[in-house]
């Protein structure tokens, strides 16, 4: 799961994963990348939708080490948070 984690130099949103430490960024090629530094090409990429968020690119690739495989079943999706627990101050113990 990636979660925002800031906007880059050109104040395009970023997400970072809360797993592994790697990003999902708008690259310079315009399209939607995942990788370890947001200064190269991804190992992934979405394409077709637009810097305001990744939800819209379709379809997304995968890089083979030789070419871009198109992975037809992988999406971005928008999770929503967990309900917060009651704040401190409404406990009565």
């Amino acid at each position: 799961m990636y979660a925002f984690a800031g906007y880059d130099e050109s104040g395009v949103a970023y997400y970072q994963s809360e797993e592994t430490g790697w990003y999902l960024y708008w690259s310079l090629y315009g399209d939607w990348n995942v990788y370890h530094t947001m200064d190269e090409i991804g190992v992934w990429k979405g394409t077709g939708g637009s810097s305001t968020s990744p939800l819209d690119a379709t379809p997304w690739y995968v890089d083979t080490g030789s070419s871009w495989l198109a992975q037809p079943g992988v999406s971005a999706s928008c999770a929503a948070a967990p309900p917060s627990p009651l704040p401190l101050s409404l406990i009565h113990i």
